[in-house]
């Protein structure tokens, strides 16, 4: 019973050390999903925003522009240069069915951001987003 035991415990510290291993990986990571650019409500450049991320470490970020997609692409363009993940995404900005809450911003992740850019129009002549596939 002894040498079953010491085997589990092997076992359980090849386990832990995994875990561990993967909780270093977790705790290395750094992300920001919800990033503006000038396109919308934010002040910089895609590129501009894309280096400053990378200046701080982030491995991945997530551009929510406000109604637009305009800079998805000149940030996934940056992101490959500066080895920065973009995950391409939208704000959508929606009315509210209450008094105090008159607009509720939606986040929408992994869009089609592609699709969306064949629709140009909508306010400022920026690119308006659909569900649409």
């Amino acid at each position: 019973m002894a040498n079953g035991k010491r085997a589990a415990l092997k076992g359980a510290e090849k386990s832990a050390a995994g875990f561990m291993n993967q909780n270093e990986l977790f705790r290395e990571m750094k992300v920001d999903l919800h990033l503006h650019t000038y396109f919308s409500d934010g002040s910089y450049s895609p590129e501009e925003l894309i280096g400053r991320a990378g200046g701080r470490g982030l491995s991945a970020i997530s551009l929510t522009d406000h109604d637009t997609t305009d800079g998805v692409e000149r940030a996934i363009l940056a992101g490959a240069r500066y080895g920065i993940e973009v995950i391409p995404a939208v704000e959508l900005s929606t009315e509210g069915m209450h008094p105090q809450h008159d607009e509720i911003h939606i986040l929408g992740y992994y869009i089609n951001w592609r699709r969306s850019e064949e629709r140009r129009g909508g306010e400022e002549g920026r690119s308006r987003w659909s569900a649409e596939p």
